[in-house]
């Protein structure tokens, strides 16, 4: 999460989620589609969206000694226990020649969420990369 701080220690809490339920439940409700295969189980825990975005906005570029890193941000003050999706971020961000990194970082004093793509050259639009948060619910 942090994208200029390589060797910075980092503190914080994650969760793993999958689009699919778990049979966890010794008792209670659970429900099977079509095919057989588990859809909800009362004693999963559920992930609950809390906001989700693609207004990015360009913020700026810079020159760095291995290429040009640019900036997109989006008006985000993360919530109490509130944890951001980094799948679509896994992904290379968009740019004209191969390869270009694409990595996240939290501007807790600017109320805002900055979305760090590094390569030669990149898209000054990235379209509409989908930004998503959700708290675990135990």
């Amino acid at each position: 999460m942090k994208a200029s701080v390589v060797n910075g220690a980092l503190g914080g809490t994650y969760f793993v989620a999958a689009w699919t339920s778990m049979g966890t439940a010794a008792y209670g409700l659970r429900l099977w589609d079509q095919n057989a295969a588990l859809v909800y189980d009362s004693g999963a825990p559920a992930v609950v969206v809390t906001s989700a975005a693609g207004n990015w906005t360009y913020l700026s570029s810079e020159e760095l000694s291995v290429g040009r890193r640019y900036l997109w941000g989006i008006s985000k003050l993360l919530g109490a226990g509130e944890h951001i999706s980094l799948n679509p971020f896994a992904l290379n961000c968009h740019n004209a020649s191969s390869g270009g990194g694409c990595a996240l970082g939290v501007d807790y004093a600017n109320s805002r969420i900055i979305m760090y793509s590094l390569a030669t050259n990149a898209w000054t639009d990235q379209g509409h990369r989908p930004f998503l948060c959700a708290k675990l619910l135990a």
